[in-house]
């Protein structure tokens, strides 16, 4: 018998190598993708099925929810808060500018949206805000203070001195290139006896950032800590 040529044993082992004919769907690569578009079309059917339930829901909680109330300038709270303008606003509601015809000060009013979970968690702000009070009636330890609070039209409002710029548009102002390092030596000094007081009432922020550092003059180092609206006390939790 004679030998195989060349050519004709590169044949046979190209013979040897190919797989047995499948069938197209039979395929691995079929197998791992051809129900992928079903799979696809399912998970997008859930999804804005939950989608559309979730709008329903928000669009009844809106209708059956009374409306926020927006105070305009000049308008008297209580008949002693003045209305000069708002400062921000957030999700438990707005900060607003008031001048107090009683003390003749400039203050900063909380007005909470007046939905019950918000009405109950600025119960809890006011009920820690005035330990905070208690602990620390001078003022000494680099936390804002309560001034006062009411109920207006469904919302509470809660009332505290008027501070300044916070550390975030301290920051922005620099163009986020930083501060010098005796400025973060005297932030960082007031902010730790402010975390070392709240300890030591078992009071746990929770919120602790920039925004909720405040100047007490644009020309002073002296800062406070705000916002103990999701605050809690250590032992109880949030």
């Amino acid at each position: 018998m004679e030998p195989l040529k060349d050519s004709e044993q590169r044949l046979c082992l190209q013979t040897q190598m190919i797989a047995p004919t499948r069938n197209q769907r039979e395929r691995p690569i079929s197998k791992l993708t051809g129900g992928l578009m079903h799979t696809y079309k399912f998970i997008n059917q859930v999804y804005y099925a939950k989608k559309s339930t979730k709008k329903k829901e928000q669009k009844l909680m809106s209708t059956s929810e009374p409306q926020d109330y927006v105070p305009h300038r000049k308008e008297v709270i209580d008949g002693r808060w003045v209305v000069q303008k708002n400062i921000g606003k957030g999700s438990f509601g707005r900060v607003i500018w008031v001048y107090d015809k009683e003390t003749e000060d400039n203050l900063a009013m909380k007005m909470i949206k007046r939905r019950k979970p918000f009405v109950q968690q600025a119960q809890m702000e006011i009920k820690l805000l005035r330990k905070l009070m208690e602990a620390d009636p001078k003022g000494q330890h680099h936390c804002v203070r309560l001034i006062a609070n009411t109920m207006f039209k469904g919302h509470p409002c809660i009332f505290f001195e008027l501070l300044s710029y916070n550390l975030y548009e301290v920051l922005k102002y620099t163009q986020f290139k930083g501060i010098s390092l005796t400025l973060i030596y005297k932030f960082g000094r007031q902010l730790l006896e402010a975390l070392a007081f709240l300890s030591t009432i078992e009071i746990i922020h929770c919120d602790l950032k920039p925004e909720n550092i405040l100047l007490c003059d644009p020309r002073r180092s002296a800062l406070k800590v705000i916002d103990f609206g999701s605050s809690c006390i250590a032992v109880q939790g949030l």
